[in-house]
């Protein structure tokens, strides 16, 4: 390490990538290498630094102390090596980048088609590849490095990750035009209707039982469903009643013949978050975080109050 001229600095740009990415075949796809060519940049990165680097942990790769004490100083040298050759900012009209999301169906609905139509425009040849996940399945999918932005609702995050909000929404009522209940939907009605639970997990929690609870009562789930996009299509004929958060009822729903009212008691607003690693975030994901923080929200959904 003392002879500078045996150093290759293209071994510093994959190291860089591994440590971000904690797997070989992404850290591939990020430098448009093959991954054989990623594992023997890290055969020789492990004898460089006499130390194993990463080690593989289920479906991604773990750094041990040594590489993470690197990290900000590989940063540090690769952005003044960056300066030094007089490299240019990240180019979205010009990248062919990997993206990775994380959101439920609320937040597709939400944020993708504002995001699609500024890809198209000024990054069309940037990949996003969404997944969904629960909240906790986003927040440990962030930390692993296998996702690189999640939105959702995030009450809390640990301090390695950023989180910053997007918007703040409202939790409404939405039931069939011909129930007696939707023209004064009081607390007693609410409590002897049957109910629509959007829950990934299967479970009622979450800011509605929250607020049900602290006014000592609780509510009859009818069916539990894993998506916010069909859960209102299943009301039309029904006395069920669905809360949901306002901007997940479709724009048609006066014409599917539902009512939208306010809910019966007090329910917190949320904030709707992205979060990501706080160091470390890829020139194309960053991009992509400040796309979305300027994306309008899909003008086609209903907006309450």
């Amino acid at each position: 390490m003392n002879n500078l001229r045996s150093v290759d600095l293209n071994l510093l740009v994959v190291l860089h990538a591994l440590l971000e990415e904690r797997h070989i075949t992404r850290a591939a796809e990020r430098l448009n290498l093959s991954q054989p060519a990623v594992s023997h940049a890290l055969s020789r990165l492990r004898k460089m630094f006499d130390d194993i680097l990463l080690v593989r942990a289920g479906r991604v790769m773990v750094p041990t102390a040594k590489a993470l004490g690197l990290k900000h100083d590989l940063l540090e040298v690769i952005a003044g090596t960056k300066r030094l050759l007089g490299q240019t900012d990240f180019d979205p009209a010009l990248s062919q980048s990997t993206v990775r999301l994380a959101m439920s169906d609320y937040g597709s609905k939400v944020i993708l088609p504002g995001l699609l139509k500024k890809l198209r425009t000024e990054a069309p040849g940037m990949t996003v590849h969404v997944r969904q996940l629960d909240r906790m399945g986003m927040v440990r999918a962030v930390e692993d490095g296998v996702i690189d932005l999640a939105f959702g609702v995030f009450p809390s995050v640990t301090p390695s990750l950023d989180r910053r909000t997007l918007f703040t929404e409202k939790f409404v009522c939405v039931l069939d035009a011909r129930n007696p209940a939707s023209r004064h939907l009081s607390l007693e009605a609410y409590l002897q209707s049957a109910h629509i639970l959007v829950s990934m997990n299967g479970e009622p929690e979450g800011e509605i039982e929250a607020a049900l609870a602290a006014i000592g009562v609780s509510r009859n789930i009818a069916m539990v469903v894993p998506h916010f996009t069909i859960a209102a299509s299943l009301i039309p004929g029904t006395d069920a009643v669905l809360t949901v958060a306002s901007k997940a009822v479709p724009a048609e729903s006066e014409r599917a013949g539902l009512v939208v009212v306010e809910a019966p008691f007090e329910i917190e607003t949320f904030a709707f978050a992205m979060v990501s690693r706080k160091h470390g975030l890829s020139a194309p994901a960053a991009w992509i975080a400040q796309a979305c923080l300027g994306v309008e929200v899909n003008e086609a959904l209903v907006s309450r109050g």
